[in-house]
């Protein structure tokens, strides 16, 4: 079920909560410091290349002031972003970008350290939820892939 939060000091904050710890909150600026530890913890994780375009998500937020100053002030405020929340924890990010025509493209990536949960998939079904409440009627999914080659996956 998508609660629309009413709290203006959050703005209508979206949040999707499901029955195995598992939840999507929009971003706010408290979350500032969640988001930055999560991205910190291996830069390289999120500078990865998948298709031949390299991911900037560790370039763009170099301080945690950054990641509060993306929230407060988005580049693309019609772009939806979302942290991927397990037990009170941080895991990852996924957002909901427009694209028209009753289209939304979801996108996710999950910290390093989370890799093997399954946690963007689980992330992006109560995305789906969200998605679909907002009058969406066609999501387009992807994610930053988070394999290493080492590992044979």
């Amino acid at each position: 079920m998508v609660n629309f939060n009413q709290d203006p000091i959050r703005r209508g904050r979206l949040e999707c909560e499901g029955p195995d710890g598992m939840a999507v909150r929009q971003f706010v600026p408290e979350d500032d410091q969640a988001i930055f530890d999560l991205i910190d913890y291996d830069r390289a994780h999120l500078s990865q290349e998948h298709s031949g375009i390299r991911d900037r998500t560790a370039d763009h937020y170099k301080t945690v002031e950054d990641v509060r100053q993306s929230i407060e002030h988005s580049q693309d405020p019609s772009r939806l972003r979302f942290g991927i929340w397990f037990n009170g924890v941080m895991v990852g990010s996924n957002n909901l970008t427009p694209r028209g025509g009753g289209q939304v493209e979801s996108g996710s990536w999950v910290g390093k350290q989370y890799i093997g949960h399954d946690f963007a998939n689980r992330g992006r079904e109560l995305l789906l939820g969200i998605a679909f409440d907002l009058g969406y009627d066609q999501v387009v999914s992807k994610y930053l892939l988070a394999i290493t080659l080492a590992a044979g996956r």
